[in-house]
């Protein structure tokens, strides 16, 4: 075994309710040696400290089975008082909130602190040399005072650091591609998270026993292609995104690094395989599996796992998007797989639009209309026929149906944003996760079509869009982080969950309260969080990467490049410009945060669901305690991590 994955947390025996939430802490250790592990718990309520909890829930791996007996030591083992790390809130306090990465040589600069100073000066790094000084400024938002420090100006390559006051930064670039040492180590997180072939220090073959099965009786093993996250789940809708990302990018990057655009075309090839073998060719495939074991690799044996296919429409949409961009990247080098690429592309998009075969419905319409237009540009792009834009005509109109025109809100007036649907009202919230399939199908459609009144239309609502990413951007200034979603206060009770009592509804809907009135309220009814309502499953990390991922294609379609600087600053809210000067790509930049991996080491390039809200506030929250979701690393947003460089080329 080369891992064993455990959990630590202190009990208070049910005496506070955030027992689970807050005194949670997971790690990977490795058989055989020592590991030091500290925990943090400051917002934990230690008033009633029962008992720490220390118990392993992993017990086999791929190689073999692990023997049935194992000996914990624990050495050391002791409780203090600390001064906690910061942890919650906008306040950067001492720190300095920068690009750990680095910033683009003719691009925006600048960093965040709340030192106060009237100067701040670059040096060189290597010889400590002052090489630019400017005036700090004194900037002051609804979330606080803060010291910002802008050196868009200077323009000079290099290695640098950045001092304030007496406080100085860790080394960065400033160069025409600050982030290509991010986006090498997110493309080596993906090779580390393969499924079904040995992975050097990660894992053996692994899950050939796990199934998808289908009505009638078939069954495919879905080893192959990436684990999600640490569950080992597998997910035909991201492995369509990371193949695509992959595609893109490799041929963004493909006249300046060579090299790196064949490792991309490696990791999509490894995608698309996985996709066209785990097809049934009747619209059923392995829409999400979950493993959450290392099983034996024999099938018939005890651990053997099954999972029952689907005929999801939007899984068939982008796994036809994916196979399309396959068949054009392969066909000069693979035109065999390049053939059966765009076959299984053209199969896939009738399955995805036979709205009468859908055996799971998507759950955001417009969300789904975007897919079909994204698929269908990939379609005509790689067949040549471009009646596929013309069948498609109807959900672009749908599409645009479903976008909010007129302003919403007295307090904070918003328009430009998509809703649910074209009748509800009901605006695209954080379950909706996937918001730049609405911005790419439109905009890849746009591009594409004959029909120029339509064309028209829909540019019109892309400028409306990107005016509606340029009001909410400011919202967490001088971050620039953009916000999460608006809320509608009456939501759980105009759509009451199912199978629920009326006590748990009564709980559910206060609670739900208490979230939206500590964001920014529009109306009486309308409530635009800063940062996402934490009781959501999903990535903190998806809203504001899924929108820098328009703003970055937007940016290029309408030649305007504030939208290139919000896509560029949602990056750099990852990779440290944040309120605790954290790299949050493990491995990248300083301060990084060990990740919850689970059944794995830590992953170079791994990026993690992403900074959360603490309770029922509206603020940042990352503390050191390693939990999933928040800290667990995923393949969706470092898919669109990856994605956002064929943007920035």
């Amino acid at each position: 075994m080369r891992y064993c994955y455990i959990h630590i947390g202190p009990r208070n025996g049910d005496a506070n309710p955030n027992e689970g939430a807050e005194g949670f802490n997971t790690m990977t250790i490795q058989p055989g040696k020592w590991t030091r592990i500290v925990h943090e718990i400051p917002d934990f309520h230690r008033d009633a400290m029962k008992e720490i909890a220390i118990y392993c829930c992993q017990s086999d791996a791929p190689e073999g089975r692990v023997d049935e007996k194992m000996r914990f030591y624990l050495g050391e083992v002791a409780m203090e008082a600390v001064e906690a790390d910061a942890c919650r809130g906008w306040d950067a306090a001492s720190r300095i909130a920068y690009c750990h990465s680095g910033y683009d040589t003719h691009g925006a600069k600048s960093a965040v602190t709340q030192i106060k100073a009237s100067l701040f000066c670059i040096e060189d790094a290597a010889t400590g040399e002052t090489v630019y000084e400017a005036p700090a400024q004194e900037v002051t938002s609804p979330i606080g005072t803060f010291t910002v420090a802008d050196f868009t100006s200077f323009k000079k390559g290099g290695t640098f650091r950045l001092r304030i006051g007496q406080t100085v930064t860790e080394s960065f670039r400033i160069d025409a591609h600050p982030f290509d040492s991010a986006f090498a180590k997110v493309l080596n997180y993906f090779a580390q998270e393969r499924c079904g072939t040995a992975v050097d220090g990660v894992h053996e073959i692994c899950h050939l026993n796990v199934f998808s099965c289908h009505p009638d009786g078939r069954r495919i093993s879905i080893a192959g292609g990436w684990h999600d996250a640490s569950n080992l789940a597998q997910s035909a809708t991201n492995s369509s995104e990371i193949t695509i990302a992959a595609l893109e990018t490799a041929a963004a990057v493909r006249a300046r690094d060579p090299e790196l655009a064949g490792r991309l075309l490696a990791e999509a090839r490894w995608g698309l395989q996985w996709l066209l073998r785990t097809a049934f060719g009747d619209g059923y495939r392995p829409c999400y599996t979950d493993a959450s074991v290392w099983t034996h690799n024999i099938e018939g044996a005890s651990d053997d796992v099954f999972s029952d296919a689907a005929r999801g429409a939007y899984a068939n949409l982008m796994a036809a998007a994916a196979e399309a961009k396959g068949a054009v990247a392969f066909r000069s080098l693979d035109p065999y797989f390049a053939d059966w690429c765009l076959r299984s592309a053209i199969r896939d998009f009738d399955f995805g639009t036979d709205t009468h075969e859908h055996s799971m419905p998507h759950r955001c319409q417009a969300e789904y209309y975007g897919a079909v237009l994204f698929a269908a540009s990939a379609l005509a792009d790689a067949t040549g026929d471009y009646d596929y834009l013309r069948r498609v005509e109807p959900y672009a109109e749908r599409m645009l149906a479903c976008q909010q025109k007129t302003l919403v809100g007295e307090m904070l007036q918003i328009s430009g944003y998509f809703n649910k649907d074209e009748t509800s009202g009901r605006p695209l919230a954080f379950n909706d996760e996937r918001e730049h399939t609405l911005g790419l199908g439109l905009m890849r459609f746009t591009g594409r079509t004959k029909n120029e009144a339509l064309r028209a239309k829909c540019m019109a609502a892309i400028r409306q869009y990107c005016d509606y990413l340029r009001v909410i951007v400011k919202i967490n200034a001088p971050y620039g982080v953009l916000p999460a979603y608006i809320e509608d206060i009456d939501e759980l009770k105009n759509h009451r969950p199912a199978a629920i009592t009326d006590e748990q509804f009564s709980a559910a809907n206060a609670h739900w309260h208490a979230q939206l009135k500590n964001g920014i309220q529009m109306d009486d009814r309308h409530y635009l969080r800063r940062m996402p309502i934490p009781k959501h499953g999903m990535g903190y990390f998806l809203p504001p990467l899924s929108r820098a991922k328009i703003a970055g294609e937007a940016a290029k379609l309408l030649g305007e490049d504030d939208l290139r600087e919000i896509a560029v600053r949602q990056l750099e809210w990852i990779l440290g410009f944040n309120p605790f000067s954290t790299s949050c790509v493990y491995g990248e930049g300083y301060n990084c945060h060990p990740l919850c991996v689970g059944f794995s080491g830590q992953f170079t390039g791994g990026v993690p669901c992403g900074i959360k809200s603490f309770g029922d506030d509206d603020t940042p929250y990352w503390p050191t305690a390693n939990e999933c979701i928040y800290k667990e690393v995923c393949v969706a947003p470092a898919a669109l991590f990856l994605w956002i460089m064929s943007d920035l080329e």
